[in-house]
């Protein structure tokens, strides 16, 4: 780098270098004080150091060259537009500098406010505004930030003074601390510093400055900023941050001055209509630190005996805040999130990002926007996340009439949850990691809680309210949230929290309801979601959009209902084996069939085999009415349907009276060194005939008995682990002939097709062979994937994360499709069955196929429907419609699709 570079933009009311459209380069928070300030709106006069700054200190140690000499003129500039001196004793030049980098990070990297204070400048800062308190307000604060947040001292310390000083004040709260305290209080901090680092806070203004530039571009690299990216997949960890550094107003300037965070809409609910909370006389970490509760915004927020609404207080600045947002909405087409500081009547703009918001609120303004003419059909379907936003909006709910609440706070983020109550997010961690529900209970969190706040079903604070920290990140993970229990009271020593006289220990069974804001004790039932109201309207109007069919993979007829409710159009895939594992009296017969020496006694338990799954996929067919029902074979190895103890196989040949050590025999003959490629899928059925012969008459018996009841049916069976298609063409024989045997009574909508499950290396490399033979492939990608790559998916976890950490992968290949590699093999496979049989059917039914990413490649490739678990339903719909939105979009700027292969031409479908 150069002297040349430019690593300062300069931003003030009415002008600014920058704009909205540059948060790589300047950060979220930098590029939307340069678009607020060109737009004519109050901000205070400031500067932006960029991320190229921070990535060349991150990368060299050291400030890039330059960077000082820019720095130095911005602040010859600032002191020229305010007529204050940076580090003057009579008329000092205060800053803030705060972190901003190009994805919003909610509290994670770092902030330091009245910069340039020191004991040589309080007196002049209290003479120039005339408030003595004030003015040693600001210096406690600045000492307290700058020894926390550039020297390392730990927040607990720093707490501890504050708290030995208000008790030797006899007050309770900070506000209530006169100056000598609060002076009493800045200086213990500095000893604090010095005995720990052995450094003191500096008294020279841009001694302060540059040890703050240099601490927040290393909270880049905090563990916690890096925990936050790593859980968000953010990756590529070379951005940096910004560094915006801007002049102070002072919302803790008396009575007449106040400290905020505004929505333009509600962050929970999607409302239209300004929402938020301020205080008076504070400073914004006041505000979202969740110590003390806000008043809201709007009147009609008000609580009884809470504080008054700013509406009421300060009236004509609410009226001028609301204008604003309602600006910043038409000028961003998306709800914002604002900070924003009232100095002594005078209202100041201090951040705007995209908000952060609950999956109904999401849906609700997507839908509201469209409706207003702000943003078009398209990008209100493009607004909302598939997995974010709607698979976290069909939130469970308490079932039922709830009994009486221990307790009320704010409900800071919808959906119940019941979990074993953890004081701490390492015990939160904890439970999560042992299978067990957890709800994270804190008298308030901080960025130091993220991995514990994502590892809990549940959030529950004591202090803060509806912008504190925990509201604004729960709502952001979808995660129920109550805040402010004042009733609260942890107590961390006897190991649990009182509530009035009850006591309530650490793995305790607690319910919250995040829409309510009540809390209940023990674990109360919860019922699953719906689809209804906006939500289904908004699914109804992505699926005008889409072309992908979206079906679900079941293994019950539970199951099959509730994905109808969620809109599915077929059964994509129905894992017999799964029904026979969940019945003790279908396991039997299957230990009967592959356990028995003599034809009559397998023939017994191929019946019973029969009966019971005629009877579930019956079930299926009745839910789905017409829409295609694609029923897998038997697919696991044989061994997993034996008895695996001594116990086990003591009952077992008791209920099929056959010996014990004939039992054990056939357990060791089917015992095997790699089960996973070895007797199972069509293997088994080669050897086996009979078993695959006996599913096909109960699915085509069962299509004919819901048939006589005036159902329609779409049958399709498929082949799993098929590898060569000579194998194929046999197992695709033996079920056809099974079927005609059986076909007799039904009608010919109803006749079935018989496919293969593409999920071996080899049968997708001779696709074109397979198709000679089937009627439609199915890729099963969890299954092609693992043998693409070699390794196990229930095994990959214990190494993945060093390939990811390494920056080796970017992506789990398990989780998002391997589009290099098992996409290129998916995208010749159906390129060579479909030159072999142009009507060829394919579709998707691992987990990739609820996957965004992953369907965005599946609609590139002319697949003809994704198969996705029940509650992946709603979600796949969306992000279905949106894989075709960006299609279209693609090709009508001629744009080259970046997924990682270039897409197929999209066949005509005839209409």
């Amino acid at each position: 780098m150069s002297t040349d570079d430019i690593f300062v933009y300069r931003f003030e009311e009415g002008h600014a270098r920058g704009d909205g459209s540059q948060k790589e380069l300047l950060g979220g928070k930098g590029a939307g004080l340069a678009e607020m300030a060109r737009l004519g709106m109050p901000v205070p006069p400031g500067m932006t150091l960029t991320t190229e700054a921070c990535r060349s200190y991150l990368e060299h140690g050291f400030f890039p060259e330059g960077l000082e000499m820019q720095v130095r003129k911005g602040i010859a500039w600032l002191e020229k537009r305010t007529g204050r001196g940076f580090g003057d004793t009579d008329n000092p030049l205060l800053l803030s500098v705060r972190s901003g980098a190009a994805r919003s990070m909610p509290g994670m990297m770092d902030t330091v406010l009245n910069l340039g204070l020191s004991e040589d400048s309080v007196e002049g800062l209290a003479r120039q505004s005339g408030d003595r308190r004030f003015a040693y307000d600001c210096l406690r604060r600045f000492v307290q930030m700058y020894t926390s947040v550039v020297m390392g001292v730990d927040d607990a310390l720093l707490e501890e003074v504050l708290v030995r000083h208000r008790r030797r004040a006899g007050v309770d709260d900070d506000h209530d601390l006169g100056w000598e305290e609060l002076f009493a209080i800045s200086e213990a901090m500095r000893q604090k510093a010095v005995e720990v680092t052995g450094r003191d806070v500096p008294r020279g203004p841009f001694g302060q400055l540059w040890g703050a530039v240099e601490a927040v571009f290393r909270s880049w690299e905090a563990p916690r900023a890096r925990a936050y990216r790593k859980l968000h997949r953010m990756n590529g960890g070379g951005w940096g941050t910004a560094v915006n550094i801007m002049v102070m107003v002072f919302g803790n300037l008396g009575d007449e001055s106040a400290s905020g965070v505004a929505f333009s809409r509600n962050p929970a609910t999607g409302e239209a209509r300004p929402y938020g909370e301020y205080m008076i006389a504070t400073q914004g970490e006041d505000v979202v630190g969740g110590r003390r509760s806000p008043g809201p915004l709007g009147m009609n927020e008000e609580q009884h005996g809470g504080m008054a609404a700013m509406e009421r207080l300060m009236p004509e600045q609410y009226t001028e805040l609301c204008g604003y947002m309602q600006e910043l909405e038409r000028n961003y087409h998306d709800m914002q999130d604002v900070e924003f500081c009232v100095e002594r009547g005078k209202l100041w703009m201090l951040q705007t990002r995209a908000a952060k918001r609950t999956g109904q609120a999401a849906v609700r303004a997507a839908l509201e926007m469209c409706e207003e003419g702000l943003i078009d059909e398209e990008e209100a379907i493009l607004r909302v996340d598939p997995k974010l936003h709607l698979e976290r909006a069909l939130h469970r709910q308490i079932a039922g009439s709830p009994p009486e609440p221990i307790a009320r706070g704010q409900a800071a983020s919808p959906g119940a949850a019941t979990g074993r109550i953890a004081l701490s997010s390492e015990r939160a961690v904890a439970l999560a990691e042992d299978g067990e529900d957890a709800i994270l209970v804190r008298p308030m969190t901080s960025a130091d809680d993220v991995e514990g706040l994502h590892a809990a079903v549940g959030v529950l604070t004591a202090q803060g309210g509806l912008t504190s920290h925990a509201a604004v990140v729960a709502r952001g993970i979808g995660t129920p949230c109550v805040c402010g229990v004042g009733a609260l009271r942890i107590d961390e020593e006897e190991g649990g929290f009182y509530l009035g006289d009850d006591f309530f220990k650490e793995g305790d069974a607690i319910t919250i309801d995040g829409g309510s804001g009540e809390v209940f004790a023990g674990a109360l039932k919860l019922k699953d979601p719906t689809i209804t109201g906006e939500l289904k309207t908004f699914l109804t109007l992505a699926d005008r959009y889409r072309r992908l069919e979206v079906r679900v993979n079941v293994d019950s007829a539970a199951e099959a209902e509730l994905a109808r409710e969620m809109g599915a159009e077929g059964v994509g895939l129905c894992r017999t084996e799964h029904m026979i594992l969940e019945s003790s009296e279908a396991v039997l017969a299957m230990r009967q069939v592959l356990l028995s020496t003599d034809w009559e006694s397998r023939e017994e338990g191929l019946e019973a085999l029969v009966n019971f799954q005629r009877q579930e996929v019956a079930q299926i067919l009745r839910h789905m009415d017409g829409l295609p029902v694609m029923v897998r074979l038997l697919d696991p190895p044989a061994h997993e349907f034996l008895p695996g103890t001594a116990a086990g196989r003591k009952r077992v040949a008791k209920a099929l009276g056959i010996s014990e050590e004939a039992v054990g025999w056939r357990v060791d003959a089917l015992r095997e060194s790699n089960p996973m490629l070895g007797f199972r899928g069509g293997r088994l059925a080669m050897v086996y005939p009979q078993i695959y012969e006996a599913q096909v008459q109960a699915i085509v018996e069962a299509s004919r008995q819901v048939q006589d009841e005036g159902v329609r049916t779409r049958v399709e069976i498929a082949i799993p682990m098929v590898a060569d298609p000579g194998e194929a063409g046999h197992l695709i024989a033996v079920i056809n002939d099974a079927v005609a045997r059986h076909l007799y009574g039904l009608s010919r909508e109803a006749d079935v097709a018989v496919g293969v499950m593409v999920e071996v290396p080899r049968a997708a490399l001779l696709a074109g062979e397979l198709a000679l033979e089937a009627d439609f492939f199915s890729f099963g990608t969890n299954d092609l994937t693992q043998l693409m790559w070699g390794m196990s998916r229930d095994d990959a976890a214990r190494f993945m994360e060093a390939y990811r950490d390494q920056g080796v992968l970017t992506e789990d290949p398990f989780e998002i499709l391997d589009r290099a590699g098992v996409g290129l093999l998916m995208r010749q496979a159906l390129k060579q069955g479909r030159m072999v049989y142009p009507q060829l059917a394919a579709g998707v039914c691992g987990e990739h196929a609820g996957e965004p990413h992953s369907i965005r490649f599946f609609e590139a490739l002319n697949l003809d429907y994704v198969s996705v678990s029940p509650y992946r339903v709603a979600s796949a719909r969306l992000a279905a419609a949106q894989a075709f939105i960006a299609e279209e979009q693609a090709a009508r700027s001629g744009e080259a699709w970046r997924g990682g292969l270039a897409p197929m031409k999209r066949q005509s479908n005839g209409d």
